[in-house]
């Protein structure tokens, strides 16, 4: 039950942090990196880091270890979040919208890291 009221307060707390920071960093309109010159170099690099943790899923799966499952879906969030700062830093930094995206995901990851 407590794991439930954990994953709903955090989807509520991800929401209201993603309204109260588009109206503090003045953010009218979510743009996007695929919109972008930035395109073909950012589906690449996401395709890649997809494909290096679905190779490395089945083998940490085979650890049938709790700490190693968390650690991979843990460095899955940051390598992730961080793929999509740097781009979205890159391409549209105008928009300020990367700190937006940096504020959430480190949310995102704190949650990954305390929930049992």
């Amino acid at each position: 039950m407590n794991l439930w009221i954990l994953i709903g307060g955090g989807i509520v707390l991800l929401f209201t942090l993603d309204f109260l920071l588009k109206k503090l960093l003045g953010i009218k309109k979510t743009r996007y990196v695929q919109e972008t010159s930035g395109k073909k170099a950012y589906q690449w690099v996401r395709g890649v880091a997809a494909v290096v943790f679905v190779s490395l899923l089945w083998p940490v799966l085979s650890l049938e270890s709790t700490f190693y499952l968390r650690v991979f879906w843990v460095s899955f969030l940051v390598i992730m979040t961080g793929i999509e700062v740097w781009f979205e830093y890159r391409y549209i930094k105008i928009s300020r919208q990367f700190i937006k995206t940096l504020a959430l995901g480190s949310v995102l990851i704190t949650f990954a890291l305390f929930i049992h």
